[in-house]
């Protein structure tokens, strides 16, 4: 089955529901990074939590997560946009391995900024101590939009699936926490998503707003970058033509490669 966000409503239950299947956007980007084991599965982690929350955005919105633990894992990046996008890196190499102790440390921190193209909405950071992407982004999202939310993004024989509740008013932080519990303990969410709304245990009037295609996307752009570039002084320019016989930048997120040759540099000098 294709990747699929499905976003729904529980009547009964006044639960804000959503639903995610990414396993071919998790598999695209972690090949694209030569990620593999526990990396890979927190890479993929990240991606999903991230995806998940893409309905709270509204049109031209941006969510900027950013997971920072005391362990070895370093800082994870997860930019959300709206229409179900995501991209995602890791600020530093990645381990090869470790238990869950040795990759998170006792704490961390996680970081929540949204923005339109105009400013910034909000920003905040909240205490990532639950020692798991989803669950401490629930906590995240919980202080920061006062919303209860229940998040849980797990891989289930090979399939990466995701799972969202957010109390509508009428609802209780108690209903959450009880939901949370037992979703820990045995995931209710197969590939089929559509089906998986029946065995969720939130009522039987479930209604289907709409579904999405998780997609990646990318902000590198060859003339944004020359823009930096320009921006540089002119020794530095110069330094780099010496050197390098020019400039090359690889984006951290896609991966791509933009090469500007020492033509490009000195043109760059010379129209400053």
């Amino acid at each position: 089955m294709s990747d699929l966000l499905l976003r729904a409503e529980a009547v009964e239950t006044d639960l804000r529901v959503t639903l995610l299947r990414g396993t071919e956007l998790c598999s695209k980007l972690c090949t694209l990074r030569a990620f593999s084991g526990a990396v890979a599965q927190l890479f993929s982690e990240g991606i999903c939590a991230g995806l998940i929350t893409s309905p709270l955005l509204q049109e031209g919105e941006r969510a900027s997560l950013r997971w920072s633990y005391e362990g070895s894992l370093p800082t994870l990046l997860v930019d959300v946009a709206d229409g179900s996008r995501v991209r995602a890196t890791f600020e530093g190499d990645p381990p090869l391995m470790g238990n869950n102790e040795a990759l998170f440390g006792r704490a961390g921190k996680l970081g929540i900024a949204r923005s339109n193209p105009h400013r910034t909405l909000n920003t905040g950071t909240t205490l990532a101590d639950r020692l798991n992407l989803s669950l401490d982004l629930a906590t995240g999202l919980t202080l920061s939009d006062q919303i209860p939310t229940c998040l849980i993004c797990r891989c289930v024989e090979g399939d990466w699936l995701g799972l969202m509740l957010q109390g509508l008013p009428g609802s209780s932080f108690a209903v959450m926490e009880d939901l949370e519990a037992g979703y820990m303990e045995n995931f209710p969410i197969q590939r089929d998503l559509e089906a998986s709304l029946e065995n969720l245990g939130i009522g039987s009037t479930i209604t289907i707003h709409d579904r999405q295609v998780p997609t990646d996307f990318c902000t590198c752009d060859r003339g944004r970058i020359e823009k930096v570039l320009s921006s540089l002084g002119r020794e530095e320019l110069e330094d780099m033509i010496q050197k390098d016989g020019g400039a090359q930048v690889d984006c951290q997120f896609c991966g791509q490669t933009h090469r500007f040759e020492a033509l490009d540099l000195r043109k760059i000098i010379e129209f400053r």
